[in-house]
């Protein structure tokens, strides 16, 4: 192969039986030096010279195969012209054949034009689940794939033609090499804005208990946050009585917190609590200053309260991270959800993820948290944000509790598309949670901030910037520092490398030692081919 190739892989059904094939499709075209981008949603794909469609349950828009010059549907979940159910063709929709692709080599092959009725398709699906775990399963004297499954691959320039590789090619096995826009993570979307990588970051205001009792108060820090231009506002919906029983045993005493330290459960949830009956006008204020306002239930009836006032986005709490049965009625709302990992351990967040998307959750944020407050900053461990997103292949955040906004800053060049702080008027009026709360004025500081980090991050870029260029010519160049006749010797007495940058790169330096002028040539000129003689 002479000619690297821009090609998109794009499977919008990662749970696929297909998924293995898909990865060594895309580790083969990798190692042979080709530009391969991963994606999960069709509108991200790119202009380029191939794209792959790999379990593609959605139509594919005509549009969308105009951005690439060669588009391959392997197993797609329908055939066009109703022709029936195709679980291995694959087709050639535009353009010519020169790309091919074989992925049954040996016990299996599958030619493009064969379809199969659906319960063939069953049927053939449940021996290739077989196929795919023994490819993909290293014995003791080998990690190669089952003869029988092999997998081989031939990706040729769309100037040449290609035929397939012959049976004996193994499987490759390398790293994929993802590009930053999508990271194979579709962009969440909720009511008019898109939450993601690449999309401006998320920020909230987050309520909480700062209202001190007074619904004037809570419309006031809504009205705040909107000044500061947050980007949503969000509450917390329970009841001392949803969320704890009324008992002053030990273990019921709040034993750390400045501001809790003393008080029974019951006592700090009666004090902090935003009444049911005030959300509806909250929500219609922040939707009237330009906000979203969405909550964070504690249990099954704040769940269905907040269904029948139109929540569009659920928030998790650190703490309710482990409340199974919460995270069930959560996830049976299918909207999109905004979790706490405070105190949570591997194993406890991988649970929470997987009955959310069990009982219907599709779209979820993750947020790195420290459930201490206020948090300190050597705490905070920033890094497990970009972690987060690798081991649990969701979109990232931070939730922060710290005192400053350096933290939650630093989080957005590590990956964080959602932030969440605390806001109160004035920390000196008091409240459960004041003390580790942003005022008004700090919180605008924040959003600025973060807006301008993320006009920082741009792309990856080489060379001169547009605001480089009238800069340009203050770089090094060669010069002539003494006046020369015509047949002259350049030396390093006559030729220096100097600012300006008019004259040739000094990179020509040596070459230019020992070559004559072509004519006289007066001191301060730059130094250029014409002036040298051949």
């Amino acid at each position: 192969m002479n000619k690297k190739l821009r090609i998109s892989i794009l499977m919008d059904n990662p749970r696929s039986w297909f998924s293995p094939y898909a990865d060594t499709l895309a580790a083969a075209l990798t190692e042979r030096g080709h530009d391969v981008t991963r994606l999960a949603d069709a509108d991200d794909l790119p202009k380029g010279d191939c794209a792959f469609f790999l379990s593609v349950e959605k139509i594919i828009p005509p549009a969308l195969l105009l951005r690439n010059t060669h588009n391959i549907v392997i197993h797609a979940s329908a055939v066009p012209e109703g022709k029936g159910w195709s679980p291995m063709t694959w087709q050639i929709l535009e353009g010519k054949s020169e790309i091919t692709v074989s992925l049954f080599e040996a016990a299996e092959r599958v030619d493009s034009g064969d379809v199969y009725d659906r319960p063939k398709a069953a049927r053939s699906n449940r021996e290739r689940r077989r196929s795919i775990r023994d490819a993909h399963q290293p014995t003791a004297s080998s990690t190669r794939s089952a003869p029988s499954s092999r997998i081989s691959m031939h990706c040729a320039s769309p100037t040449t033609s290609a035929t397939p590789h012959s049976s004996n090619t193994r499987a490759t096995r390398t790293s994929l090499r993802y590009t930053k826009k999508t990271d194979g993570m579709k962009t969440i979307q909720v009511g008019k804005r898109d939450i993601g990588e690449r999309k401006p970051v998320f920020i909230v205001a987050e309520l909480s208990g700062n209202h001190n009792g007074d619904i004037k108060r809570a419309l006031a820090i809504i009205d705040a946050a909107a000044g500061a231009g947050a980007d949503a506002v969000k509450l917390q919906t329970y009841t001392p009585d949803t969320i704890t029983i009324d008992s002053d045993k030990p273990e019921f005493i709040v034993t750390s917190g400045a501001d809790w330290k003393g008080k029974t459960l019951h006592q700090l949830y009666k004090e902090a609590y935003t009444p049911w009956e005030w959300h509806k006008e909250l929500f219609k204020h922040a939707a009237k200053r330009g906000l979203m306002c969405f909550s964070a239930p504690f249990d099954d009836s704040a769940v269905t309260f907040l269904e029948s006032i139109g929540n569009p986005l659920y928030k998790v709490a650190s703490f309710e991270l482990v409340d199974i049965p919460l995270l069930e009625a959560i996830g049976r709302t299918g909207k999109p959800v905004v979790i706490s990992r405070g105190m949570a351990s591997k194993e406890e967040i991988a649970l929470a993820l997987k009955t959310l998307r069990a009982a219907g959750t599709k779209d979820i944020v993750l947020l790195h948290c420290v459930s201490a407050y206020p948090a300190k900053p050597e705490d905070m461990h920033l890094s497990t944000i970009p972690d987060l997103r690798k081991r649990f292949k969701v979109h990232v955040g931070l939730s922060d509790h710290s005192l400053s906004n350096d933290v939650a800053v630093a989080s957005v060049p590590l990956g964080a598309c959602l932030i969440e702080k605390h806001l109160t008027l004035r920390r000196e009026d008091g409240g459960p949670d004041a003390s580790f709360s942003l005022e008004p004025r700090e919180f605008a500081a924040l959003v600025k901030s973060v807006r301008t980090v993320e006009q920082a991050m741009g792309e990856p870029h080489y060379g001169i910037g547009v605001s480089e260029k009238e800069n340009v010519v203050f770089r090094k160049s060669l010069f002539v520092v003494r006046d020369m006749k015509k047949g002259e010797q350049f030396s390093p007495e006559n030729v220096r490398s100097i600012r300006p940058g008019n004259g040739l790169p000094p990179k020509f330096y040596r070459e230019v030692l020992g070559k004559r002028a072509a004519r006289d040539i007066p001191r301060a000129t730059p130094l250029s081919r014409t002036l040298i003689a051949r």
